[in-house]
Formats: structure tokens, sequence, C-alpha cells
């Protein structure tokens, strides 16, 4: 996952941000690392599914009941755990 720098031209990753914070000791449980974090592993998630699918299809339709919670399931609890972690940061921030 990649996310363009605030002057537009640099690419940083998400895993490098998340490096940036824990070399240069910021807050370690802020709203942006566990809003990374959650990026990162909504995409990581994401990718091992489309992999996997695009590889064998009829195995991905026929996953055991955790395998096909954590990668069909836990991605979309992640999107809601991502947007109301934005609805509290923009909550607190604006009011």
């Amino acid at each position: 996952m990649v996310i363009l720098s605030q002057d537009g031209d640099h690419r940083e990753s998400v895993s490098a941000f998340l490096w940036l914070i824990l070399h240069y000791g910021h807050k370690r449980f802020s709203y942006q690392t566990v809003f990374l974090f959650l990026c990162l592993l909504w995409a990581a998630l994401r990718t091992t599914l489309f992999s996997f699918y695009f590889k064998n299809v009829v195995q991905a339709n026929q996953l055991q009941p955790l395998a096909y919670w954590l990668l069909y399931c836990c991605p979309v609890c992640l999107q809601f755990f991502t947007l109301c972690l934005l609805n509290l940061y923009f909550t607190q921030v604006c009011v």
C-alpha cells in the first residue's frame, strides 16, 4: 500500500511510515499508528485472498470456517474499525 507524501512527488509505503514511527520513538499508540496498522493488515489480508483466489477458485470458495472468516469477513471488520477511528479522530479534532 502506497501513500503520497505531502509534496506529492515522493511515495512512501505504509510499512515505511510504521518503521519510521518506531525508529524515531513517536507515540506508538496514536491515531496515525493505529490507522496505518489497520491499513497494512487490511492490505495484507486482501492480497492473500486475491492471490489465493486467482490460484485456485474452487478451493477458495470451499475454505474452512476460520480461514473463510479471516480472508473474507475480517477485512470488512477492519474497514469498519478504520472508519470508526476516522470518525473518532475528526470528532475529537473538530469539537
